[in-house]
């Protein structure tokens, strides 16, 4: 039996915008995790999951699932997409007015689904805002995805408020066959046709057998937060906080509620008309979903596109793999290695010993076609006269720079007009110098031999833990630079430049 001190609200916020959803939701993935974790503020309750359904992006993706792992939450996968007519017309106007629809990941699939619609939504389908269309939806199918119609902007609730029902049943049909799962929305906003729309979508769910679902579509994420909410609208819509005639949204029930807050918020007005038990089993539809919903995000896994070796028109190159006999893409990075360091006369051992190491580096952290694919965008550029840079990275105030009289400095002291060389170990004339400040959080480490470095926390690290050490592992792995702890052995460090 699972052990926890806590129970499960039996509501889940499934309708949730981040600041992801730009100028328009003001909560951070801390605060709707937090929120999740314990909805009502007593540590007694939490809800199953949570879940962030930013307007046409999922640009809070990794954060989410990451911290929802570290919290031991789980985490929903979903966006509100922005649907029209015909997502390659550029307008919004008429009958290809933007319409929303919320969208949730069922599993792995499902989640795949949802990239490619939010990339082709920002891409090929991007006016003012990411839009996809329901010929997307069904090119890429509508299984192992979970659907609602959303708030009052969606099409369904937009038929209803338009008094054309006909037309309201006719999307639902369509998106109820469309799509694995498909739920009416309801919501307790105090928008003056929300009431209208909550029994126009009850009218449908019993004529044509479809699930309802509770939602409060939350933009910010305690009640209270309200009027701050207010204020990011008006810079959104470029008003004047005080101009009475402003867009804002109505009412204070768009943040992130638990069960009782639903219960609460449907007693406002009209909305005490709609039956308690037709509102229950809406509630209840929100743990449902949450429970169809198993997609984890992998982390720490590289997903980079192969690079495919054409053999039949580089002769030089299959002489030299033959001779090497590894895989193709190894043997092709060290071969553009070795043949660049002839061309610049860096025959010597010292050098064949580096990149040895390097190239082994990046075959041990699977970044081999990484490398492969920014080298042919590079000798592109070289063949087509397209100007490069020298590319930039990350150097301490302590960092050494070899000067062309052969004497060394600290980059911190490098002064326009010295003469430095450079990292193609040609000399050059300092230009201009940069120095900032360095947000990022610094582990220190000091080795057995007194040498003291200074890295950021996520900086890999090969190395043995002291555990492994002890039970006779000898096969070193990549840490972060936060994850070392004293007596760690450091198999390999790079030199300094």
């Amino acid at each position: 039996m699972e052990n926890k001190d806590f129970e499960y609200d039996d509501y889940v916020s499934l309708h949730t915008h981040s600041y992801y959803s730009l100028l328009d939701g003001l909560s951070s993935v801390d605060d709707i995790i937090n929120k999740s974790l314990d909805p009502y503020g007593d540590g007694k309750k939490r809800a199953k999951a949570a879940c962030i359904s930013d307007h046409g992006v999922m640009f809070s993706l990794h954060e989410l699932h990451s911290k929802c792992k570290e919290a031991g939450q789980k985490a929903i996968t979903s966006f509100e997409a922005y649907s029209v007519n015909d997502m390659y017309s550029k307008t919004n106007e008429g009958d290809n007015g933007r319409n929303h629809l919320m969208l949730w990941a069922k599993n792995k699939k499902g989640y795949q689904k949802l990239s490619f619609l939010c990339s082709m939504g920002c891409t090929k389908g991007f006016y003012y805002r990411p839009r996809i269309d329901d010929k997307l939806i069904e090119q890429v199918g509508g299984e192992d995805i979970i659907a609602s119609s959303a708030c009052i902007g969606g099409i369904i609730p937009k038929a209803i408020i338009n008094d054309d029902f006909d037309k309201a049943i006719e999307k639902a049909k369509y998106y109820n066959q469309l799509f694995e799962n498909f739920y009416l929305e309801i919501q307790p906003t105090q928008e003056e046709l929300q009431p209208k729309v909550n029994m126009g979508l009850l009218k449908i769910a019993e004529k044509l057998d479809i699930p309802l679902v509770a939602t409060s579509d939350s933009h910010y994420t305690s009640r209270e937060d309200s009027e701050i909410h207010s204020m990011l609208l008006a810079m959104q819509s470029k008003k004047s906080y005080y101009d009475p005639n402003r867009w804002r949204f109505k009412g204070d029930t768009y943040y992130i509620m638990n069960g009782q807050d639903m219960r609460q918020a449907f007693e406002w007005g009209k909305h005490n008309e709609f039956p308690k038990d037709a509102l229950e089993e809406a509630i209840k539809n929100t743990v449902k979903i949450a429970d169809m919903c198993n997609f984890e995000l992998e982390m720490g896994k590289v997903y980079l596109p192969k690079v495919n070796i054409d053999l039949s028109n580089n002769p030089e190159f299959l002489k030299f793999h033959e001779k090497k006999q590894g895989i193709i893409n190894h043997d092709y990075l060290k071969f553009l290695c070795i043949k660049s360091l002839k061309e610049k006369g860096l025959t010597s051992k010292a050098y064949r010993d580096r990149l040895e190491m390097e190239i082994k580096t990046i075959i041990d952290m699977d970044f081999v076609d990484y490398f492969l694919i920014y080298e042919d965008i590079m000798r592109f550029c070289r063949e087509n006269d397209i100007p490069v840079g020298p590319g930039r990275g990350c150097h301490l105030p302590d960092s050494i720079v070899n000067l062309a009289d052969g004497q060394k400095k600290k980059i911190v002291d490098v002064k326009i007009g010295d003469t430095v060389i450079g990292h193609d170990e040609k000399i050059h004339n300092v230009m201009k110098t940069f120095e900032y400040d360095c947000k990022e959080e610094i582990t220190k480490l000091t080795t057995e031999n007194d040498k003291k470095l200074e890295l950021t926390k996520d900086h890999k690290i090969y190395a043995i833990k002291k555990e492994d050490w002890d039970k006779g592992i000898r096969e070193p792995k990549w840490y972060e630079a936060d994850e070392l702890d004293e007596g760690d052995y450091i198999a390999e460090l790079e030199e300094e430049d």
